[in-house]
């Protein structure tokens, strides 16, 4: 599979799972969170968007999307978003 298509794959995941734990019925634990979500996928449209305009920065030390998570995010979330800067990190970053 192409670098392109994993990147763009593990974006989708993390939106899925963000939106997934923002349905306050299913998840009202998480209710409390619903900013912070929100911002997490705002945060992941802009990162596809940098992505595939070719904007994306080779040069962050980690993606904002990982300084966003807490500690109480559920382990779906935190998984899907270390999967997502790890693939950067060792894909996508500049070489040093």
């Amino acid at each position: 599979m192409c670098q392109k298509t994993v990147f763009i794959k593990l974006i989708t995941e993390c939106k899925k799972l963000v939106g997934k734990y923002r349905n306050k019925e299913k998840y009202p634990e998480y209710a409390l969170y619903d900013t912070r979500f929100d911002r997490m996928i705002d945060e992941l449209y802009q990162i596809k968007d940098a992505y595939l305009s070719g904007k994306l920065s080779p040069d962050f030390k980690a993606l904002e999307i990982a300084n966003m998570l807490d500690r109480n995010d559920p382990e779906e979330i935190i998984q899907s978003v270390f999967t997502l800067n790890q693939y950067y990190m060792s894909n996508l970053k500049k070489k040093e």
